[in-house]
């Protein structure tokens, strides 16, 4: 696994001098530390002061003074991969150029691509639970969040009591896993449920809900049953009404 965070370490001593009864403190070098990586194509500067020339957010400088008349330009790499090894840089831009090469050197496994999938029964019972999962992962770095929408339009779990959307980071996967739950399906709950990541990865899974026979949305019992079960009682009827009349006949005669 690859270091969450590098940091290369470069110092600038000031010195001191006294005047009678009072101290005087002046900086010994004027000039601004500098981070540069060597052999990089454009040869641009990282960073100068407390300024970052590249883009993005995980390259910084944390610069802090301490006692003693030594300050801190330390270069920070935020989710260092392979393709930050190398050598860098610090230099002190004063008359005589004063400078310290640092190496970087990056092992661990390859950092994989980020990637979602969308699991789960693609054929329910109308009033039994759906629950999909969605695994999301981010490459170097865990994404920040997951979305859940039905046909394109996004799921408010808030708004919707039958629905349950929980969310959790893996750390041994290195992803973001979330659950939808859907309790009591209804036909209506049929459609195309989308996963999409922080990162912008998507999927998708379509979802069936089935028309059952013994109960409807509401818990009664299905006309065919209740149709079913007149119709029994009816034939039943007649049958025992021709008893009792063969019967009677029986006796008269």
């Amino acid at each position: 696994m690859f270091d969450v965070l590098y940091m290369a370490r470069c110092r600038q001593r000031t010195s001191c001098r006294s005047s009678g009864e009072e101290l005087d403190v002046f900086w010994e070098f004027t000039a601004l530390v500098a981070w540069r990586r060597v052999g990089a194509k454009d040869g641009h500067f990282l960073t100068v002061g407390t300024f970052t020339w590249v883009r993005g957010e995980n390259v910084m400088v944390e610069h802090h003074q301490e006692l003693g008349f030594i300050s801190h330009w330390n270069l920070l790499i935020k989710h260092v991969t392979p393709a930050d090894a190398g050598q860098y840089e610090c230099q002190i831009t004063a008359k005589e150029k004063m400078v310290r090469f640092i190496t970087l050197e990056v092992s661990g496994p390859p950092v994989s691509e980020p990637a979602i999938s969308v699991k789960g029964k693609k054929y329910v019972e109308k009033g039994e639970t759906i629950h999909l999962v969605c695994n999301a992962t981010g490459g170097s770095q865990i994404p920040e969040d997951i979305d859940w929408f039905k046909d394109g339009s996004k799921i408010d779990s808030s708004r919707q009591n039958h629905i349950v959307i929980t969310k959790y980071r893996s750390l041994e996967q290195r992803a973001l896993i979330s659950d939808l739950i859907i309790d009591r399906s209804r036909m209506k709950d049929t459609g195309t449920y989308i996963c999409r990541s922080s990162e912008k990865e998507i999927d998708s899974l379509k979802v069936t809900v089935l028309v059952g026979t013994t109960s409807d949305e509401d818990g009664n019992s299905s006309n065919r049953e209740l149709k079913g079960s007149s119709g029994h009682r009816q034939t039943a009827m007649v049958v025992w009404t021709l008893f009792l009349y063969a019967i009677q006949l029986a006796l008269a005669t």
